[in-house]
């Protein structure tokens, strides 16, 4: 799953990093309001009593919708009045007062039949068989149930020529969301029985399970679909199922809709027939599509949509078919989509040397849509500005994030879906391969973006930033309820899991890597695994190597303690002398750090080069203190080459200025990764008061120097937040200076030449001029980069130039900072008339930058009525 940050913004330590002004799309969280809101803070809090009457609002419709969408239990004779579990305290605890299913009956498959006649309005009707093994004898059988109502409940032992088994007045428990079955007789060990299950529902809009999503053509007409959103605990809201990713299962799946209006059905597997029902009375002659079994799956990959979606198509070189699916007027937004999809799907079959499984592969773009996207096996599912690309209204960013997403949800056909883990607290092992892969099938799809190189910017400082605080959490970490497992889709099981990742590729080396990955995927396809399984079978393969322990004791240290350690290096003649602890921002806090099982100590393969030797080499810090000889003299030393490894390097003063002065006399030296880690480490270092500020500042002295797009997003992120922390001081005119003389040279270039061509400039290009505006920098010529991007949006209003999209925000925003109510509703408008959603979001961005108080107050009530901004434009939900 992919997720997305929507309009928000925080002043948290671990956001700080990210609310640097970027052009649209280049940051992962992508934030709608960005950090200029600091500016007018003052202002904005006098609206805080208008904030809290709103809060009021957004809780009373929370309420309504929570009605609207939980249907009235009838009381028929199968389901009595719904009853929680939590009695008098002197009641013990029963089966079903237990988070995690009992594990004495198991789906082997489901027979599911959903009816949706109606979408308008949005009554649903299924049946479900579930054909189950009793592993164990019980006389009590619970699944999941949500947001429905029962209507029938019955058993049938399959073994005992199918006499029905007697259930004594099953029941809802709430709290958990189980439908109980207590028998009247146990059930006999290896015993096999159907449970059947009639349900009805209605569905809302309200982002989980079997939902209801609309949208309005260019000629005001509006159109209705059904989708789903499963993951994480959620296929319970759309079918009776056993909704634990252990309990896989296959699935047989047939949807009842109606065909009106060019509506179709789409499942995880192909149509095998198209079957046509006649209603009863009167009513429209209806279809019912029945799909193919799917493989043994979890539930929470389960996916069905019905719509008026029209797609494109075409096939893998091994055959695979490849559809993309969108509203008929989007359909020309999909073809960079669907060259992807199948560039992707194809890589990914040769890199893990095992074929999809699939006869199809289906990407839809949703208009409504909590995730970014989601890995529905066959059935990916995706919101609309991740999957639809315009060329001539899209930014550079957009499509580069369109590569991304669908390379992410691809990887999770492999890891996720054919080996799934064995439960959320091993959740890393989907998020963390898929967030470490998507670079790699991005750079499949497009090799001239060098999107290798972005990884440690893109990835790993971020996860650096949430890991670096006292609050931060092991990448195995135990949760059971629904809410705890939806706080653990954050950037450490993401991002944090694909850094260790990338370590752990960089020190076993490709072959082995694979290698290993091949023989986890080969033992454990169809089934689920833990993290010590993927650990295990790459110790299996590694064979005589330097390791200084099995994979399985070196990543330990990884992920099941939080946190990751600076590496602080003293250089003496001949030899350096390492020591590790962890890094945290505030040392003020340590205290408070919970306990670790390995002391907050790491093995750490250090690599490092020199200005004598710039050949890389590599050796292993497993102590808190190492000595470590070094042939020959140097004048620098670089530790953590190409930054593969998770941890941060302090040197002393001396050697931080002889780094400076390289880079100042020749930056080149250093890759642009390693250039933007020792400014990231810098700075990050002196937010902890590990290091004299005036390092990080003497580092990034070479700047008017650099054209790479990989350091100065490392850089402007750090500037970012010392300009947070200096906001409200004299200081901050000095910072503005000194940043704005770093920038001049390439502002006065992006501003006055035209578009360049590679891929990495247009990002540069787009964030030299989206910086140059925050700051309010001159160029070269000495006039405002603010007045002269403000004339572009005025010639833009007045219908005398076109914007670059790379820069549509960036004009946009400056349109209206410096404008009135005039421009703010020029850009509302374009909100609602444009039909790409990349477009819509740079809006959305832009309309937040108003300084007018009522504008932004007016805009806050806006975001809490549909009508004007959809729900998933609203709602921020944690990344990736």
């Amino acid at each position: 799953q992919f997720h997305h940050t929507m309009i928000a913004s925080s002043d948290s330590e671990a956001d700080n990093d990210r609310n640097v002004f970027l052009p649209e799309g280049t940051s992962k969280q992508k934030g709608f309001l960005s950090a200029r809101l600091y500016k007018i803070l003052l202002i904005v809090m006098a609206t805080m009593v208008g904030a809290l009457l709103i809060g009021v609002i957004v809780l009373a419709r929370k309420r309504a919708q929570s009605g609207s969408e939980s249907p009235t239990h009838t009381g028929s004779p199968t389901t009595p009045t719904p009853m929680t579990t939590w009695g008098p305290t002197t009641e013990p605890p029963q089966l079903w007062d237990q988070i995690r299913l009992p594990q004495t009956v198991l789906p082997v498959s489901y027979r599911i039949d959903i009816r949706v006649p109606d979408l308008a309005d949005g009554h649903v009707t299924g049946d479900v068989t579930i054909r189950c093994n009793v592993v164990q004898s019980t006389d009590v059988i619970m699944l999941h149930a949500d947001n429905m109502t029962i209507t029938r409940s019955q058993i049938i032992d399959v073994t005992k020529s199918g006499s029905d088994v007697k259930i004594n007045k099953p029941f809802l428990v709430k709290r958990t969301a189980y439908w109980v079955m207590p028998l009247a007789m146990p059930l006999s060990q290896n015993s096999v029985i159907d449970i059947e299950l009639q349900w009805e529902t209605n569905i809302g809009s309200g982002l989980k399970g079997f939902y209801r999503s609309q949208y309005t053509d260019s000629k005001g007409n509006i159109h209705h679909m059904g989708t789903t959103q499963m993951e994480a605990t959620d296929a319970r809201r759309a079918f009776p199922c056993f909704d634990e990713p252990e309990m896989k299962a296959t699935f047989n799946i047939s949807l009842l809709y109606d065909p009106a209006h060019s509506y179709n059905a789409i499942s995880n597997m192909p149509i095998y027939l198209n079957e046509t029902v006649q209603s009863q009375g009167a009513g429209p002659v209806l279809t019912r599509a029945h799909f193919l079994p799917t493989p043994r799956m979890s539930t929470y990959l389960v996916a069905f949509i019905v719509s008026d979606f029209q797609f494109v198509e075409n096939r893998t070189a091994s055959g695979t078919r490849i559809r993309v699916w969108a509203r008929p007027e989007f359909l020309n937004q999909t073809r960079w989509a669907l060259h992807c999809a199948c560039v992707v799907l194809s890589y990914y079959e040769s890199f893990f040397s095992i074929p999809y499984p699939l006869p199809k592969q289906d990407l839809v773009a949703i208009p409504d849509f909590s995730a970014g996207a989601m890995e529905n096996w066959g059935l990916i599912t995706y919101r609309e500005v991740d999957l639809l690309f315009d060329p001539g209204t899209s930014a550079t960013t957009n499509k580069q994030r369109v590569a991304v997403v669908i390379a992410h949800e691809l990887a999770h056909q492999w890891f996720g879906n054919l080996v799934t883990m064995e439960w959320w607290n091993d959740l890393w092992l989907n998020e963390g391969f898929a967030s470490y892969v998507e670079y790699i099938g991005t750079n499949a799809a497009a090799p001239q973006w060098n999107i290798l190189d972005h990884f440690f910017v893109d990835t790993v400082l971020y996860a650096y930033s949430v890991d670096s605080l006292v609050t931060s959490h092991p990448i195995e970490v135990s949760v059971s309820t629904p809410d705890e497992i939806g706080s653990v889709f954050d950037s450490i099981s993401y991002d944090k899991g694909a850094s260790i990742l990338q370590m752990l590729f960089s020190f076993l080396g490709k072959n082995t890597f694979l290698t290993g990955l091949h023989s986890y995927l080969t033992k454990h396809q169809y089934n689920n695994a833990q993290t010590r399984d993927l650990l295990s079978a790459l110790d299996s393969v590694r064979g005589r190597d330097k390791l200084p322990s099995s994979v399985q004791s070196i990543m330990s240290t990884w992920t099941k303690q939080s946190g990751f350690p600076v590496v602080t290096c003293i250089e003496k003649p001949g030899q350096i002398i390492l020591s590790q602890q962890r890094f945290i921002y505030s040392s003020a806090n340590a205290s408070l750090l919970p306990h670790s099982p390995y002391n907050y100590q790491w093995k750490i393969p250090i690599t490092y080069f020199t200005d004598k030797v710039p050949q890389p080499a590599s050796f292993w810090l497993t102590e808190s203190h190492s000595t470590h000889s070094i042939s020959g003299s140097f004048t620098w030393i670089k530790l953590n080459a190409q930054q593969t490894g998770y941890y941060r390097v302090n040197y002393t003063e001396t050697m931080w200025r002889a780094l400076a002065n390289q880079l100042q006399a020749d930056h080149t030296v250093f890759s642009a990764t390693d250039r933007a880690g020792l400014i990231a480490d810098s700075f990050d270092l002196a937010r902890a008061g590990l290091l004299n500020i005036t390092i990080g500042l003497e580092l990034t002295k070479y700047l008017d120097k650099e054209t790479d797009y990989i350091p100065w997003k490392a850089a402007l992120a750090k500037f970012a937040y010392i300009r947070d922390m200096l906001s409200l001081t004299p200081s901050l005119g000095i910072l503005q200076k000194f940043i704005c003389d770093k920038l001049a040279l390439l502002t006065s270039k992006y501003l006055n030449t035209k578009i360049p061509d590679s891929h990495d400039e247009k990002l540069l290009r787009a964030y030299v001029i989206s910086s140059s505006w925050h700051y309010d920098c001159h160029v070269t010529d000495g006039t405002s980069a603010v007045n002269r991007i403000s004339a572009h949006f005025e010639a833009f209003m007045a219908g005398n130039r076109t914007i670059d999209p790379d820069l549509h925000a960036t004009v946009y925003g400056a349109g209206i900072a410096g404008g009135d109510v005039i421009e703010w509703e020029f850009v509302w408008n374009i909100l609602h008339t444009t039909n790409v959603a990349s477009e819509k979001r740079a809006c959305l961005s832009a309309l937040a930058q108003s300084t007018k108080p009522w504008i932004l107050n007016r805009y806050l009530e806006y975001s809490l009525d549909e009508t004007k901004i959809r729900p998933q434009d609203t709602d921020r939900s944690e990344e990736r």
